[in-house]
């Protein structure tokens, strides 16, 4: 217990005064195949931007999720040796088509985790990344379109987002630790 205090304390410190970037991930059995695809190609985004070594982990202070959205959230998180994520998000579609039938047997399961209903779940996903961008209306309970383009054009401008907010944020870090040492 001490431990996991003393890392809510690092994360309250580190973000002291600054925004916080959550990224929270829904649950859902083997629809979390869903995400997957979706959180895959937003970091296919971050590597076009920052390089083959960018991970998800790298862009959000919080990665959290719910159910099956707990097992995305550990892979995006798990460390290796280095400290760095043990897995791409590209790991997550490859994870559950080869898992799920493990994880959620037909018998304990809603959705039955057959090759065929995943590989299905995939396609959802991509057509979700084609899909124009909406909410719902908490009036009348009715998605509609907010004239932003695509979900797919979203995510590449969250990436370039992200990129810039991260580079900012590390050069400030650089530049602090310059005047740390300076004064030293």
């Amino acid at each position: 217990m001490e431990n996991s205090m003393s890392k809510l304390f690092e994360i309250e410190e580190s973000v002291s005064g600054k925004l916080v970037r959550i990224l929270c991930i829904d649950g859902g059995g083997i629809r979390g195949i869903i995400p997957g695809v979706i959180l895959s190609y937003l970091e296919s985004e971050l590597q076009k931007l920052e390089g083959e070594d960018a991970r998800l982990a790298d862009y959000f202070d919080v990665i959290a999720g719910t159910s099956t959205g707990g097992l995305v959230t550990a892979m995006l998180t798990a460390p290796n040796e280095n400290n760095r994520p043990l897995f791409a998000a590209k790991d997550i579609k490859k994870f559950y088509l080869n898992e799920c039938p493990k994880i959620f047997p037909q018998h304990c399961s809603v959705d039955i985790a057959t090759k065929e209903n995943l590989d299905d779940l995939v396609k959802v996903g991509e057509k979700l990344l084609k899909k124009a961008v909406s909410r719902v209306n908490l009036e009348n309970e009715i998605y509609e379109t907010c004239n932003q383009g695509t979900n797919e054009e979203a995510l590449i401008r969250l990436a370039q987002v992200l990129s810039k907010e991260k580079r900012l944020r590390d050069s400030e870090e650089l530049f602090q630790d310059s005047l740390d040492n300076f004064y030293v």
